[in-house]
């Protein structure tokens, strides 16, 4: 079963997932801010976020960002898109081709790798 839908859903309580034969990218939050990073999550996206431009803080023990719209588009895009299309990957080079075998690591590795290979290109064409 390969990928056959590609989702943009309305959900706003995680920032994508994925099902057989699909993947999706959810809705951003109507904020541009975020206050519910964990530690261990920033600093997973620490090189992203700074090549974004994403400005971030430290607050107690939470990080803090604020973001524009273009870059919230590129998050989407570079990260999340290509993260849930690491799992669907994942999958579909298991044997059974019925679960992700190697998980999270996998899904970020896959989406970082393919985020350097286009973040040129996508810069020139969406600059932030």
């Amino acid at each position: 079963m390969g990928l056959h839908w590609v989702i943009l859903s309305k959900d706003t309580g995680c920032h994508g997932f994925h099902r057989r034969g699909q993947i999706a990218v959810c809705a951003w939050p109507s904020t541009l801010w975020t206050e519910d990073m964990s530690k261990g999550w920033y600093w997973e996206h620490a090189e992203l976020l700074e090549r974004l431009d994403v400005d971030v803080w430290k607050v107690g023990y939470r990080w803090v960002a604020t973001w524009t719209e273009d870059q919230v588009r590129a998050y989407q895009l570079l990260h999340v898109f290509l993260h849930e299309l690491g799992h669907h990957v994942d999958r579909m080079t298991t044997w059974s081709e019925r679960r992700p075998a190697r998980g999270e690591p996998f899904a970020e590795a896959f989406a970082y790798e393919l985020e350097e290979q286009l973040w040129e290109d996508f810069a020139r064409v969406f600059p932030l």
